[in-house]
């Protein structure tokens, strides 16, 4: 009560323009606070809007992501099955040339040099295999981040 009693006295006896100065700066200190809270508001409403916009923005990448990855599977899949078609007759036609080369090599009557044929057909079925083993190893991949495969222990 002192206070408010030494308070009043003060500004009773500064006078009335005093007493109109300290109400003003009252004033002046509420309407500050008032716009702060405006100002708070505004910028929580702001921050809103922003978290809403990179949300949305953000599941609109990841779909695309997932829309692309299984577009680079499904390229995978061709690719490999459209290099595995041709593999095998390239395979299949070095196995008969070598089958071939075995028949003239037991024949006493072949003068072909048949040692260089089988060196290239060694190195025919040696790149085909390990072209298949390439082929295999994408579709595995394809079909592993398809969820098809599993990985064995």
């Amino acid at each position: 009560m002192k206070l408010t009693n030494q308070g009043s006295d003060v500004l009773r006896n500064c006078g009335s323009g005093a007493a109109e100065l300290v109400l003003e700066m009252f004033r002046d200190c509420f309407g500050l606070v008032a716009r702060e809270q405006l100002v708070q508001e505004e910028l929580w409403a702001e921050e809103e809007r922003l978290r809403r916009r990179l949300e949305a923005d953000l599941k609109q990448l990841v779909r695309q992501l997932q829309e692309r990855n299984a577009e680079k599977n499904v390229f995978l899949a061709t690719l490999a099955h459209e290099l595995r078609n041709p593999l095998q007759a390239i395979l299949g036609f070095a196995e008969e040339l070598s089958n071939d080369l075995q028949v003239r090599r037991n024949d006493e009557h072949c003068e072909d040099n048949l040692a260089d044929w089988g060196d290239l057909l060694d190195a025919i079925r040696g790149a085909g295999h390990t072209m298949g083993r390439i082929v295999n190893d994408v579709l595995d991949l394809s079909k592993f981040e398809n969820s098809q495969l599993e990985l064995e222990d």
